[in-house]
């Protein structure tokens, strides 16, 4: 509702104004022009009579005044009633939308502050992880996948997974391959057991690291051992014993186990 404004209470109040003159000068009209003037009864013939006809009309006309005044004056109050009114509904709406607003920053507000926590959590996890994984890094040793290997007077690269086993015989470390290839090699087993992966290899006795994958049959033997038959078959007999029975299983069964370095 738009404010009614001063110029147009004016206008109001103006208007009432002219349009009560003009009742006014009708009325003293009809009354000047009435028939009792025109009888015998003439203001010169009556001064009585003429004074209190002009008593009267000074009579009506204050009586409306007073009453366009009084209307006046309420037709002002009403209509500043209607713009307090007005100003007040107004007040309310934009206190209304203040609080919408502010609700609505409280609410952006809060659900900024939880992406913002998604994200540091986010942040921290991934912050975890790449810890997490450099500990891991560090801690996990770098097993060798490549032997540069002796055959013929010759330096022949031999991939770690390829190799059966390696075995000592008179105090020179031999290497077998999947393909029965022999090679031999200046580390001692000890080095070698340090470097091989053991997941893949394990130190079966003084003589013996055997791959995973080369062990064919497992017997039990003597008392409480084991004998192991590999591919490519060996002339030597390899046995577990009964110390290291039980690692050797954990080793077969669980590939994390580690690589024995228990000498007889």
């Amino acid at each position: 509702m738009k404010k009614i404004s001063f110029l147009y209470q004016f206008t109001i109040g103006a208007c009432f104004l002219i349009f009560l003159g003009l009742y006014l000068h009708m009325d003293s009209s009809a009354m000047g022009s009435s028939p009792l003037q025109n009888t015998a009864l003439q203001p010169q013939d009556s001064p009585l009579i003429s004074a209190e006809i002009n008593a009267l009309q000074h009579k009506m006309w204050a009586c409306f005044a007073c009453i366009g005044a009084l209307f006046c004056g309420l037709t002002f109050v009403v209509i500043k009633k209607m713009n307090t009114q007005t100003d007040i509904n107004f007040k309310e709406q934009h206190l209304q939308l203040d609080q919408l607003n502010q609700q609505n920053l409280l609410v952006q507000k809060e659900f900024m502050d939880d992406k913002v926590q998604e994200a540091q959590l986010l942040h921290q996890k991934l912050q975890n992880l790449v810890v997490n994984f450099e500990q891991q890094k560090i801690s996990t040793p770098n097993f060798k996948t490549r032997f540069l290997l002796n055959r013929s007077n010759q330096l022949i690269p031999v991939m770690a997974q390829d190799i059966a086993y390696f075995f000592t015989q008179n105090k020179v470390v031999y290497v077998v391959d999947k393909n029965d290839q022999k090679y031999y090699t200046d580390q001692s087993l000890e080095e070698l057991t340090q470097q091989l992966n053991p997941k893949d290899f394990f130190r079966a006795n003084r003589q013996f690291i055997l791959s995973i994958h080369s062990i064919c049959k497992i017997h039990h033997y003597g008392n409480a051992k084991l004998k192991i038959d590999i591919a490519p078959a060996c002339e030597e007999f390899i046995v577990i014993s009964k110390a290291k029975v039980k690692e050797f299983k954990n080793w077969v069964a669980n590939p994390q186990s580690t690589l024995a370095e228990i000498a007889e």
